[in-house]
């Protein structure tokens, strides 16, 4: 239960720094697609290809934190649709997958990047 509340606290918190940097994405985006980290990069070529802005590929780490709490991925992912949605000032279903389809290619990667390291 307290696992649940945590990710709960740390939804609504995400949320109202996803809205901070929505004001200054361009910027953002030009910085993280920067990135000299090669992990930050394959983030954002996932990003491109579904077109999801690059400034919100640090929120993709949460969606890890909060999965692996076992927090409420749903809400998680709704905040992100509605939140993408408003900003890219596209339809929100059409978003929805997009942002399913990031976030598994995320979770392809990141699952190699675990492989990778236990075998080192």
């Amino acid at each position: 239960m307290h696992k649940e509340a945590d990710s709960a606290s740390e939804i609504e918190r995400l949320a109202l720094s996803l809205d901070s940097i929505f004001q200054r994405a361009e910027e953002l985006n030009a910085s993280f697609e920067r990135s000299p980290k090669p992990r930050q990069r394959k983030i954002v070529e996932i990003l491109h290809k579904h077109g999801i802005p690059a400034c919100v590929g640090p929120f993709f780490d949460s969606f890890s934190r909060i999965s692996a709490a076992g927090g409420d991925i749903e809400l998680f992912s709704q905040m992100m649709v509605e939140r993408l949605s408003a900003y890219l000032q596209e339809d929100p279903s059409k978003v929805a997958t997009r942002f399913r389809e990031a976030i598994a290619d995320y979770v392809d990667i990141r699952s190699q990047d675990l492989d990778e390291s236990s075998v080192r």
